[in-house]
């Protein structure tokens, strides 16, 4: 993936197509994890219902971060479309891989799953690692633009900082 933005500055379509199947067999590995019996006792019911209600609002905050996009090629990242910075981005530069690991921790809290809660600490170290990439390739391929958004918004989730158009000389 890094050889890719490297050098063609977008993603080839047989390694978004390793990317995805990379998803796709976490998300099978964690669907066993998640259907599995637990073998504690369960939550207590303040404790679980914080657990689902960061579940509901990582998968919000991912499928506001989907919805954003122009389309496949964008989502894929085949095709770098235009720079996002409204919705959800305005709140993070990345809100599908933060809304994926809070639901995914959320929906593992609730289960009382440690293999799930494992994997999902897995994803979010591959994110953690891919992110600098991502941004470097974003930085070169928007110039100015996207390095005045990533001044302004967080990597992971807050408050947009609030840039002042007219500063005052100094």
């Amino acid at each position: 993936m890094r050889r890719d933005l490297e050098r063609d500055g977008r993603l080839h379509a047989g390694t978004a197509a390793w990317m995805w199947t990379g998803y796709a067999a976490h998300a099978a590995l964690l669907t066993t994890a998640l259907a599995r019996r637990p073998t504690s006792p369960p939550l207590p019911a303040p404790a679980r219902a914080a657990a689902l209600a960061l579940t509901g609002a990582g998968s919000a905050l991912l499928l506001a971060g989907f919805r954003r996009f122009a389309g496949p090629a964008q989502l894929t990242g085949t095709d770098a479309g235009p720079l996002v910075t409204g919705g959800a981005y305005r709140y993070s530069r990345n809100p599908q891989y933060t809304g994926a690991v809070a639901a995914l921790t959320g929906a593992a809290a609730a289960r009382r799953s440690p293999t799930a809660l494992a994997l999902t600490a897995a994803l979010a170290a591959v994110y953690r690692a891919w992110v600098p990439t991502e941004e470097r390739h974003l930085t070169h391929h928007f110039g100015a633009p996207y390095r005045d958004y990533h001044t302004r918004t967080p990597r992971w989730l807050g408050r947009p900082t609030v840039v002042d158009p007219w500063p005052t000389p100094a």
